[in-house]
C-alpha cells in the first residue's frame, strides 16, 4: 500500500478538544513533534512511501519538515511539562551525542556524557505517549502514565528505558510493537515502544535487558537538578541500521491498535 502519509494523517487527526495522551484530561489538544524539535530535528521526512515504512522505519529525505506532528497532548503537557521543563535537557543530551558521532578525534573510553536523568527520562516518556493517533489504555501506556503522574517516585519498576547512539539516517517511530522469533518462543517476546532518530535510539520495554542496551532508567532520580554521567565505556552502538524494526526470515513483528490503524487506514 502506497499513500501520502500527510494526506492520510490529516484525515486521521483528532478533534481539537479531546483526551490528552499524557494527563488523560479532556482538553484542547496541541501538536507534538516527533522526533522532538529540540533534538536538532530540522531535516525532512519522506512524504510518499508505504505507511508501514513511515511509522516503522522512515528515512530522512524529502517531504514534511521537523518530523511528524501528532495532535495528541494538551497545551500544559506539551508546552510546560515537556517543552519548558524537560525538552531542553533532552536537546542537550542529543547535542552531546551529535558531537561525539561527528568528531574525528579518538575519545578515551573514560570520556563521559553529562545529563539530567529526571528531565531526559520524563521527556522520553512524554513524547512516547504522544506519538500515536489515539488515546489508549494498554499495559505499557498505563505504566508510563502512572510514572508520569508520580514524579517523586524513587525508582522505575514497571518498565525499562534503553539507549544506544545511532549514527544512521533512519527514523523509526513505533509504539507498542512486539518482535518474536520463529519457531515461536514466548520467552523472546518483548513489548516495546521505539523512538529512533539520529543520533540516538530509545526503547521503552517491559524487560530487563536488550542487546548492548544501556538501561538509562537505572539512572533515574526524582531530583530535577541532579546531573549524572554516562561513561563511553558503558555505551555500545545499535546492532545494525534497521534494528530493532527490521524483520528477517526468522522473526515476526507484531503491532498494537495504533500501528494497525496506520497500516489499514482505519479510523476505528
Amino acid at each position: 500500500m502506497s499513500i501520502n502519509f500527510y494526506d492520510f494523517y490529516r484525515g486521521e487527526e483528532r478533534n481539537v478538544e479531546d483526551r490528552c495522551n499524557i494527563c488523560s484530561k479532556q482538553r484542547k489538544l496541541t501538536d507534538d513533534h516527533v522526533p522532538p524539535q529540540v533534538c536538532g530535528n530540522h531535516g525532512t521526512v519522506a512524504a510518499s512511501a508505504s505507511i508501514f515504512n513511515y511509522y516503522i522505519g522512515a528515512n530522512i529525505r524529502e517531504g514534511g519538515r521537523n518530523g511528524i506532528k501528532f495532535r495528541t497532548i494538551c497545551e500544559e503537557c506539551n508546552n510546560t511539562k515537556l517543552g519548558s521543563e524537560c525538552d531542553p535537557a533532552l536537546g542537550q543530551f542529543t547535542a552531546q551525542w551529535w558531537d561525539i558521532i561527528r568528531t574525528r578525534l579518538h575519545l578515551p573510553r573514560s570520556y563521559s556524557v553529562d545529563f539530567y536523568p529526571y528531565k531526559v527520562i520524563r521527556a522520553i516518556i512524554g513524547h512516547s505517549l504522544a506519538m500515536k493517533l489515539h488515546y489508549e489504555e494498554n499495559v505499557l501506556d498505563l505504566a508510563l502514565r502512572r510514572f508520569w503522574n508520580a514524579p517523586d517516585v524513587e525508582c522505575i519498576t514497571d518498565f525499562s528505558i534503553f539507549f544506544w547512539p545511532h549514527s544512521y539516517d533512519r527514523i523509526a517511530i513505533a509504539p507498542e510493537i512486539m518482535k518474536t522469533v520463529i519457531p515461536h518462543d514466548y520467552r523472546t517476546n518483548v513489548l516495546m515502544t521505539v523512538l529512533k532518530f539520529p543520533p540516538i535510539l530509545f526503547i521503552i520495554a517491559q524487560c530487563d535487558d536488550l542487546p548492548n542496551g544501556l538501561r538509562i532508567s537505572d539512572w533515574w532520580t526524582n531530583d530535577p537538578d541532579c546531573i549524572k554521567h554516562i561513561p563511553l565505556s558503558m555505551v555500545y552502538t545499535i546492532p545494525s541500521e534497521g534494528w530493532p524494526e527490521d524483520i528477517d526470515d526468522g522473526t515476526v513483528l507484531l503491532g498494537g491498535a495504533n500501528l494497525f490503524r496506520l497500516l489499514t487506514g482505519s479510523l476505528h
